[in-house]
């Protein structure tokens, strides 16, 4: 039981955190293309994703017809310009796991791609940060005080499932 909370709580954390930072993406795998050399991110399938976690941010933080448009701008904008970047986290992660799987690669093979994806990553992380403090600018402090307690409720476990009536 406390391995499904554990779980749960760390889905719904990357829910909230995604919403926070304006995009969806790296929730869950938006996979499209044919491999490596496909386009990894379903351009169609993420604006869905975002539009709905959308939703349920501009609804959690009772947001005003203004905030919505700015947080909408910030959000689509910020997507579209992660979205190189992301693709190239996404191509890294499966070379990398393609590394792993191989008889002939070598240890510093698959350390060095390592290294490289988590540099990769770092920049996602980066720009995630940036899209953050853009998105705070805009709140209010009850509503950054609203989405600061959602996230420890998350972090903490002491949050309620809404099909409970949290």
């Amino acid at each position: 039981m406390k391995k499904t909370v554990s779980n749960c709580t760390m889905l719904a954390l990357s829910g909230v955190a995604a919403v926070v930072v304006g995009f969806g993406g790296q929730m869950l795998p938006a996979i499209a293309g044919d491999g490596p050399a496909g386009k990894l991110i379903d351009r169609p399938f993420e604006e869905c994703l975002i539009k709905h976690f959308q939703t349920r941010f501009f609804n959690r933080i009772d947001a005003t017809g203004d905030q919505r448009k700015k947080l909408s701008s910030i959000f689509l904008r910020r997507s579209e310009e992660t979205l190189p970047l992301r693709e190239q986290l996404r191509h890294g992660l499966l070379e990398l796991n393609e590394l792993m799987a191989q008889d002939t690669a070598s240890d510093d093979d698959i350390v060095n791609k390592a290294h490289e994806v988590r540099a990769i990553h770092q920049k996602v992380m980066d720009e995630r940060l940036k899209s953050v403090l853009e998105v705070r600018a805009v709140l209010t402090p009850t509503q950054r005080q609203a989405i600061s307690d959602k996230i420890s409720g998350l972090i903490t476990g002491q949050w309620k499932h809404r099909s409970l009536g949290g």
